[in-house]
């Protein structure tokens, strides 16, 4: 698993909605300046444009088709929003695929149908639990979960159901039985749905599945056509890579998604990637290859340069370097377990400034980038002014307030950074490293590179 990307953490706090006209995915996804990481995640890539736009139409419709069920529409926004919320995280993790996660959830959305009654049987769904409850007397029911903790992981499980008063139980075996049996309850919520929840006692997680498996949440009815074994999975399977051939860097190259470069190198697309990796005339273009696995690809005479390298001994990650219009720019991907397509990561803002600050004060040494500066070589005020400057840019500008996250937890998070401190925390740095021109160079890259 790669390092945590603030992109990472930040999914984890639920993303807030943007203006109305934004959609299910908190940014318009017609791409023309996409604010958000996730956004422009999605942009990049045209396949994932054309799924997205297709689950955006899917969450569309199935608002207007459960129009009169509002207890059931609140649930499958509910579910939404956490979708939403956890997708960027699917762009960071070698077993997770945002393709695949997209899928999942239109699959999810058009089979949501409304169940009346007070009972549990038939088929319910969320984005990582599946349950199929069958029998009329004796219950019976097959669970399937994805997900990640440690590791991913996908499994499944089978129990008899049992009534517990108004809820239902998994078997939990003979009274003189293990007391901790797994086991979950289940309770149907109305036309709302099922909640499923995992009692503290339950210690074990069942069958194949990871201990840090998860069965609780909100489940919505689904139609039979999305039981378990017609609804796609998310998590991609780990494969045994050790008695494969070593990629070479032209190898991954030609595993980067759609647009890679929207940003960093615009004018590279992965056309005049291929042909230039694959030594074709392209005009205006030139490439060397000045070590073993390192690619140099200049622009107009040399004005624009993007240097590709591996960053680990495995060769499933790669930073592309970029030099265009006069500032440095630094991009990561790394090579999911599947072996045939690449995710896209922004580092932190930290890790920029570290990464480029050697590059951007000398340039390029013998056409490598040069080593990056040590977290030990930053001051603690430095380190703590470049944390609270992302956060403070993220909640304040990046972010707007909506239905997944209110004005208050928004300023709540500003004011647990200090937000309104910063603009003193800059100048006192400035007044008292004047005289070290390193750390004002670090300071004024951090102020650039935040708004990438």
């Amino acid at each position: 698993m790669r390092r945590a990307y603030l992109s990472f953490a930040l999914a984890l706090l639920v993303p807030l909605s943007a203006p109305a006209h934004a959609g299910m995915f908190e940014d318009p996804l017609d791409c023309t300046k996409p604010r958000l990481a996730l956004a422009r995640g999605l942009c990049a890539d045209p396949q994932l444009l054309a799924l997205a736009r297709e689950t955006q139409a899917s969450f569309d419709q199935a608002k207007i088709r459960l129009k009169a069920h509002p207890a059931l529409l609140t649930s499958v926004e509910t579910l939404n929003a956490a979708f939403v919320s956890s997708l960027g995280v699917q762009f960071d993790a070698d077993r997770m695929q945002p393709l695949l996660a997209l899928k999942r959830h239109k699959a999810l959305l058009d089979s949501i149908e409304a169940r009346p009654g007070k009972g549990i049987g038939g088929a319910w769904a969320s984005d990582s639990v599946d349950l199929l409850v069958t029998g009329q007397t004796k219950l019976s029911a097959k669970f399937r979960s994805q997900g990640f903790g440690q590791n991913a992981y996908d499994c499944g499980w089978r129990s008899r159901v049992v009534r517990a008063r108004a809820d239902w139980r998994t078997d939990t075996g003979p009274k003189n039985a293990d007391p901790g049996v797994f086991h979950v309850t289940m309770k149907r919520q109305q036309d709302a749905g099922l909640t499923i929840e995992t009692p503290e006692q339950s210690e074990r997680a069942p069958d194949d599945c990871p201990p840090w498996a998860q069965f609780s949440g909100l489940l919505v009815p689904v139609s039979s056509k999305a039981q378990i074994e017609r609804m796609p999975g998310f998590v991609l399977p780990q494969r045994d890579s050790s008695k494969e051939k070593r990629k070479s860097i032209e190898d991954v190259l030609r595993l980067l998604p759609g647009r890679p470069f929207a940003e960093h190198a615009p004018e590279l697309t992965k056309d005049i990637l291929v042909a230039l990796i694959e030594d074709k005339p392209t005009e205006g273009w030139s490439l060397v290859r000045p070590k073993p696995d390192v690619i140099d690809i200049a622009h107009k005479e040399r004005k624009n340069l993007i240097i590709f390298r591996f960053t680990d001994d495995d060769r499933r990650s790669i930073e592309m370097i970029a030099y265009h219009n006069g500032f440095y720019h630094l991009a990561e991907w790394s090579e999911r377990a599947d072996g045939t397509t690449m995710f896209f990561s922004v580092p932190s803002l930290r890790r920029a400034v570290q990464r480029l600050f050697y590059t951007t004060r000398s340039g390029f040494k013998d056409g490598l980038p040069r080593q990056g500066l040590a977290d030990s070589d930053l001051t603690d005020e430095l380190r703590s002014y470049i944390d609270r400057l992302q956060s403070c840019r993220y909640f304040g500008e990046i972010r707007k307030a909506g239905p997944s996250l209110s004005q208050s937890e928004i300023d709540n998070n500003r004011t647990s950074s200090k937000c309104g401190e910063l603009k003193n925390l800059e100048d006192d740095i400035r007044e008292r490293r004047a005289k070290y021109p390193d750390i004002l160079r670090a300071l004024d890259l951090a102020n650039r590179l935040v708004d990438e």
